[in-house]
């Protein structure tokens, strides 16, 4: 198993001598070749020594190389699809993500994202899927054919306190108050106003 020439201890021209090759020093070799580190002068003296390094060399750079390979691969996997983090999510404006996602033609919340010119992509994603009712685009969230539909707070959040199939995402944005309308002069404005700061103040 060793090398004719490191079996015994060979004399040199300067009459000094070389240690012979031992499991340690083979080992070394075996390790540095596959690590791709410094050997020294512990390397094989014999053509067939030298062959089989040769090959354990091919052999190391196809195994580092492989494993390489599939370690880079399995850092870049696709990871599990987390909860989206609301409309300034980057799956939701990213068009090539097919996340669909849609509000009420002609509500607020269509006017808002129209007029918004950093939401513009999304909204042009969003307005062939926008729907009629938010009766309908719930039912479509709750069967899977919509990721996500955009609509009022509170609304989404009765939705979701009845169905547990449901949850909302993100916080609230483009916040703006609710109005009753009355006549000029209505006897109902005094009370319509008591009747608002005491649910107010029920909070």
């Amino acid at each position: 198993r060793f090398s004719p020439f490191g079996r015994f201890k060979l004399n040199s021209n300067d009459n000094t001598e070389e240690d012979a090759l031992n499991l340690s020093s083979a080992i070394w070799f075996a390790w540095g070749v596959l690590l791709n580190s410094g050997i020294g002068e512990g390397t094989p003296r014999s053509f067939s020594a030298r062959v089989l390094g040769m090959v354990w060399a091919g052999f190391a750079m196809i195994i580092v190389a492989s494993y390489t390979a599939n370690l880079a691969a399995f850092l870049v996997l696709e990871r599990p699809k987390t909860k989206l983090s609301g409309i300034n999510d980057a799956r939701l404006r990213n068009t090539m993500e097919n996340l669909t996602c849609a509000t009420v033609k002609g509500s607020a919340v269509d006017m808002y994202f129209r007029r918004q010119v950093e939401l513009s992509n999304m909204y042009r994603t969003m307005e062939a899927n926008n729907y009629e009712t938010a009766e309908h685009a719930i039912q479509d969230v709750k069967n899977g054919k919509l990721m996500a539909f955009i609509w009022d707070s509170s609304r989404l959040e009765y939705e979701a306190a009845k169905d547990c199939e449901l949850v909302t995402a993100g916080e609230l944005f483009g916040r703006s108050g609710y109005g009753i309308g009355l006549q000029k002069a209505s006897p109902w404005t005094d009370a319509v106003t008591l009747a608002i700061l005491d649910f107010h103040e029920s909070k």
